[in-house]
């Protein structure tokens, strides 16, 4: 809801397992470790998977259906020596993803310019990788290296006339997610991704950032507001969304939505500096009335770099809650703190402290907001029939 308030489509983009796409050694290492591996079971539960994000009203990209269209081919989509895909997984991806969201957007993917792909160099890299050093600590004839052929993409035109006739502003697709699809990375996803959509791609994916923190740090730096029109979002791990939700609920949200101050969000704002212990607390003028999910809290940081912070709410009812609030240093140093109220509390908030996890001065504004939207809580295990699920795009008055 708070994507689409920003005119965002969300986009998600699960990725099939090694072990679905490689079923043979992985019913070969099963057996081998006396264990049960039903390559059957596992495509049927990741369809279903699929199948119930899509009842949830999500636009989600069916890798799996692509790589099915080269059934009895022999394509290795994925190194032997670690878990990551190879370009060809990442080509066909790339063709899922376009084709999905052409048709969330008739008419403008495929878009107008052109981009072709080549490999670099006719001779194969090295594929360079931890994993077989550790390999070949167990093995007892040395495992060699894997080879690959390092792509890249480029815009058709490269004429002067065309770099400086460019006005097309903002890439309409962000793209976040893990070392699959960073650009810094020899898989070429974007580029694939470019070519398919006839469309420039910006790419925010964060190497070893698991699910979630790249999607944070997009979210904390106002991309939301960049006019990009579709945020894909590839998830190698369907598993490891759950021990994310929370921090995903409670800040990522609160950081799409932004910054309130000077808006007819603001319900309460003012200025802070820490004391000599790192803390701070306020209590809000009588006529603040808030409580619930749909209020949030914010402070802007003269100095970003500190990684935690503790937010703490006094109720009017005696009740007290708790909230920390952590940046992995991937992330890096963003210069505004967000969270979500407590969900499910009913009682009005009479005050507010943030405590420096690790002490040291800081400074800013400390502002109380209301999200611009009616925000759709009360889903449970995907009943999108609860009557406690608000209507995207309901108006929340001040």
């Amino acid at each position: 809801a708070i994507l689409e308030h920003h005119g965002i489509r969300l986009v998600l983009m699960p990725l099939p397992t090694k072990s679905m796409l490689a079923p043979t050694h992985a019913v070969a290492a099963a057996q081998a470790e006396n264990l049960v591996y039903d390559p059957v079971f596992s495509r049927q539960q990741f369809t279903a998977a699929l199948a119930r994000l899509r009842a949830l009203g999500l636009s989600v990209v069916d890798v799996l259906a692509e790589t099915d269209k080269a059934a009895g081919q022999d394509v290795a989509y994925f190194f032997s020596q670690d878990l990551h895909w190879r370009p060809e997984l990442s080509r066909a991806s790339a063709r899922a993803a376009a084709t999905e969201l052409a048709e969330l957007f008739p008419g403008e993917f495929p878009g107008t310019k052109t981009f072709v792909t080549r490999a670099t160099s006719q001779e194969p890299e090295v594929h360079k990788t931890s994993s077989r050093t550790f390999l070949n600590q167990l093995c007892e004839s040395k495992v060699p290296a894997e080879v690959l052929l390092r792509y890249e993409t480029v815009e058709e035109d490269q004429s002067v006339d065309a770099f400086l006739g460019d006005d097309s502003g903002v890439p309409p697709v962000s793209v976040i997610g893990t070392s699959f699809t960073d650009e810094t990375k020899v898989y070429n996803f974007s580029g694939f991704l470019r070519e398919a959509l006839k469309a420039d791609v910006a790419t925010y994916s964060i190497a070893g950032g698991n699910i979630d923190q790249s999607l944070y740090k997009w979210a904390h730096t106002g991309q939301a507001t960049s006019g990009t029109r579709a945020l894909l979002w590839e998830i190698p791990y369907l598993d490891r969304m759950e021990a994310a939700a929370t921090a995903l609920e409670r800040t990522v949200v609160p950081a799409i939505a932004g910054n309130c101050i000077g808006t007819e969000s603001e319900l309460f704002s003012t200025d802070y500096a820490f004391d000599d212990n790192g803390n701070f607390s306020v209590a809000l003028p009588a006529e603040v009335q808030a409580s619930g999910e749909d209020v949030y809290v914010l402070a802007t940081l003269a100095d970003p770099t500190p990684r935690g912070f503790t937010f703490t709410w006094d109720y009017r009812d005696g009740g007290r809650d708790i909230f920390p609030v952590v940046r992995e240093a991937r992330v890096g140093a963003i210069d505004t703190v967000y969270a979500e109220l407590t969900p499910g509390r009913t009682g009005e908030v009479g005050s507010i402290s943030i405590r420096a996890m690790q002490g040291g001065p800081n400074s800013g504004q400390l502002a109380l907001c209301r999200y611009p939207v009616a925000m759709p809580h009360g889903a449970v295990n995907g009943d999108t029939g609860s009557a406690d699920v608000l209507p995207a795009g309901n108006e929340v008055t001040k």
